[in-house]
């Protein structure tokens, strides 16, 4: 059969000291890199999906207020946004309607009722303040599919949270045109997440 190919735009959003660059760090193998992200960043992963090839172009914007004006632009053109909270802390999970609500207004999505978004509690290895059940339910009033509970400094359940936004990529390939475009400014415009799977932790 033959490979398709896609590129994905992923954006990663949450407050500061969420977690966010350790995911990113975890996934992408540089584990002894835990600085704060000033501004962006932006890694590249390339991940199989059955046929498809997904490259990941994944944006780690800064949780710090001052540099949301800076990251808003590059809010535009993401295929999937991970909304990243700390499980230790309630008011990164109190902020994530906020970041959720900036990312549509900034993104524009086509569709921002039916876009992706994947939910990640991170630090699910200290005492937890918010449950796995107000996340999920967080998540079903938000109508958001996906929700993780993650270890990043262990690596706990991170390939998932990456897998499932290839997966995002992947499923919209197979059912529309969507394709591989030739830069950074043609990956602009959300694609539709498969609805058939169930919250994952």
């Amino acid at each position: 059969m033959i490979e398709s190919k896609v590129l994905s735009k992923v954006v990663l959003l949450g407050n500061l000291h969420a977690g966010k660059t350790t995911l990113l760090n975890s996934y992408c193998g540089n584990s002894n890199e835990n600085r704060s992200t000033i501004s962006q960043d932006c890694r590249k992963m390339e991940i199989k999906v059955g046929t498809t090839a997904v490259t990941l172009q994944l944006w780690d914007t800064a949780g710090q207020e001052q540099f949301n004006s800076i990251g808003f632009a590059f809010y535009r053109g993401a295929n999937c946004c991970i909304l990243v909270f700390d499980m230790s802390n309630r008011e990164s999970f109190e902020s994530l309607e906020k970041w959720k609500r900036d990312f549509i207004e900034h993104a524009n999505p086509t569709d921002p009722e039916q876009f992706p978004f994947i939910v990640v509690g991170n630090k699910n290895d200290l005492e937890k303040v918010v449950t796995a059940e107000e996340a999920v339910e967080w998540c079903s009033k938000n109508r958001i599919d996906q929700f993780f509970e993650t270890c990043a400094k262990d690596g706990v359940n991170v390939d998932l949270v990456f897998k499932q936004a290839a997966k995002v990529a992947a499923d919209a390939n197979a059912s529309s045109d969507f394709a591989m475009p030739t830069s950074l400014s043609g990956a602009g415009g959300a694609i539709k997440m498969s609805r058939e799977d169930d919250v994952m932790r």
